[in-house]
């Protein structure tokens, strides 16, 4: 059974109070930020959207980017959680980017609030920096949890 009392939406024998009802969903955009090291790099974005649903975040991100530069990473609407051995990984697809023969994975990090890339090859894997082109386009999908 589902009930609604002052702590929002709840299931029948719930006793976390607030921190376990069903309450907190939102949606909408936002604006990342891509950067080689330390330097911003300027990108179009095409369509970033995100769903929050509790702790649960799915992102969908459409970029185009305005130079070339080697991306080291791309923030993130929300901080990942922070718990011990905890990485998110998703997919990503590209058009126009340079190519190396390698396969990559968006990658976060625990208590993170950037995205970074996560490289496949020859049967080990590393957190790594990746090559875009001006006009490269990202297609990204990841879904992660926040610490609340």
């Amino acid at each position: 059974q589902i009930k609604i009392d002052a702590d929002g939406l709840t299931f029948k024998g719930n006793t976390g109070g607030v921190a376990t009802a069903l309450d907190d969903y939102e949606e909408g955009t936002y604006t990342p930020v891509a950067k080689a090291g330390s330097t911003v790099i300027s990108t179009t974005n095409q369509g970033t959207l995100y769903t929050k649903i509790g702790r649960q975040v799915n992102l969908s991100m459409y970029l185009i980017m305005g130079s070339s530069a080697n991306i080291s990473s791309i923030s993130l609407p929300f901080t990942s959680v922070s718990s011990s051995n905890v990485r998110y990984a998703g997919a990503m697809a590209s058009y126009n980017m340079p190519k190396s023969g390698n396969q990559y994975s968006p990658l976060i990090e625990q208590n993170s609030a950037v995205m970074g890339l996560w490289q496949m090859q020859n049967d080990t894997s590393a957190v790594t920096t990746w090559s875009v082109d001006s006009n490269s386009e990202v297609f990204i999908t990841i879904t992660y949890y926040t610490a609340a």
